[in-house]
């Protein structure tokens, strides 16, 4: 008897580690615009436009929008400069997980064009956070990538 309390007591608190690396995170419900407002209002984007999720198609990211909830998005309106930040709120988390992909092909994408282009630039894109929280996809190619990132997890944390 004393055996499986011993044996239980160890187990109880693996069991719950477990659970809680199983991927159930909480994310907070946010505005994807209002995130990237409080992005750029502390790392700003030389010449930036803002958009939302009606306009996916210019950012080029190739993300359904049929599984889009809402989404908002700054980049360099003239495209001299590769910065760029995209919150996107998907329907689910598997929707998000597919945004991220396609948020990776446009990374590597800007990161063939602009290395010959501003080679300067570089160190946004090698920088740069591509992730999903939640039901969130997430794009981060900025000056000061950790600081949009921590920006970004600040709301989506609560």
């Amino acid at each position: 008897m004393k055996i499986l309390k011993i044996l239980a007591a160890a187990l109880i608190p693996a069991a719950l580690l477990a659970g809680c690396a199983s991927g159930g995170e909480q994310v907070a419900d946010i505005d994807p615009s209002d995130a990237v407002k409080a992005v750029i209002a502390e790392v700003p984007i030389t010449s930036g436009i803002e958009n939302d999720e009606s306009s996916l198609d210019i950012f080029d990211s190739h993300i359904d929008a049929d599984t889009v909830e809402s989404a908002a998005f700054s980049l360099c309106a003239s495209g001299a400069y590769p910065d760029a930040v995209a919150v996107i709120k998907c329907k689910t988390s598997e929707d998000a997980a597919k945004a991220k992909e396609a948020l990776q092909d446009r990374l590597e994408d800007q990161i063939k064009l602009f290395t010959d282009y501003t080679p300067a630039e570089m160190y946004k894109l090698e920088g740069a956070k591509v992730y999903t929280k939640g039901n969130y996809a997430i794009y981060i190619a900025l000056s000061d990538n950790d600081k949009a990132q921590e920006i970004i997890d600040g709301k989506l944390n609560g």
